[in-house]
């Protein structure tokens, strides 16, 4: 390869005559000296905390920092009483924290808890789904129901044609006693589900799965009504059972006098 490999610059400083000694001389002769210790004594004696503190320097520093701070906080929760304004509140604190030089900052609890709370809507979404779906098939039944009645009914409403009845006369009929099926249905439901609600608090049910206990806030089963969500609901049942009336009414408008008298014989 002549001058292009690394080592043929180096071959010409080479001397013509190479000392190979070291080449018969095994570890103890080469190392052994660098292990004699003239002090003999110094092997014998064993470190103190003195000498390992002399060699660490001053720890003073270190020693504080490892000390457990009693007053110490990775977040603060704050529980409003007006949750509506809890945006607003968030505002003037991160305001009050920027105005101090505070390196604090405030969140929401969907932001600070992140995938939890994520997990929990799309839970919420799901249940409403399910219970829209269920009121769906309920206002079906609701509207069978009303016309079975219509049916059962054609030759008393047929009559009342005959008898000079007008076509919102029956419309105001059925509407009238639809709402005041509701009206009473819709309250003794809500008295029955507070009857339940008491029972069930009184009972102090403990809730162990881990899982139940994220999505529920806590380990014991309490439910606490909402007048705004009792009123949503009634007003909901209100809506669903007229709009389920709409068919039924149309329904017994058509019947004639006629139309009853053969439905008779």
């Amino acid at each position: 390869m002549g001058d292009l490999t690394y080592g043929s610059v180096y071959a010409r400083d080479l001397p013509q005559v190479i000392d190979t000694s070291l080449s018969t001389m095994d570890e103890d002769d080469l190392f052994a000296d660098m292990f004699e210790v003239e002090n003999a004594s110094i092997l014998g004696s064993s470190l103190t905390d003195d000498d390992v503190d002399s060699l660490l320097g001053d720890t003073s520093l270190r020693d504080k920092l490892n000390e457990v701070a009693d007053g110490a906080w990775q977040f603060v929760v704050l529980k409003l009483d007006r949750p509506e304004e809890a945006s607003m509140k968030i505002i003037e604190l991160n305001a009050l924290f920027a105005e101090k030089e505070m390196n604090v900052k405030a969140i929401d609890w969907k932001t600070a808890s992140s995938g939890f709370a994520m997990g929990t809507d799309i839970l919420g979404a799901v249940f409403t789904i399910l219970i829209v779906l269920l009121s769906v098939v309920v206002f079906i039944v609701i509207m069978n129901t009303l016309i079975i009645s219509v049916i059962e009914r054609t030759s008393e409403i047929g009559t009342m044609r005959a008898l000079g009845a007008h076509r919102g006369f029956i419309r105001k009929l059925i509407f009238t006693e639809t709402t005041c099926i509701v009206i009473i249905a819709s309250l003794a439901g809500i008295v029955l589900a507070l009857i339940i609600s008491g029972i069930i608090n009184i009972s102090n049910i403990r809730i162990t799965n881990e899982t139940a206990k994220l999505f529920l806030g806590g380990g014991s089963f309490k439910i606490t009504p909402n007048l705004g969500s009792t009123l949503a609901a009634f007003f909901a049942i209100f809506i669903g059972a007229s709009l389920a009336n709409l068919y039924p009414v149309s329904f017994a408008l058509k019947i004639t006098p006629l139309k009853a008298m053969n439905q008779e014989d």
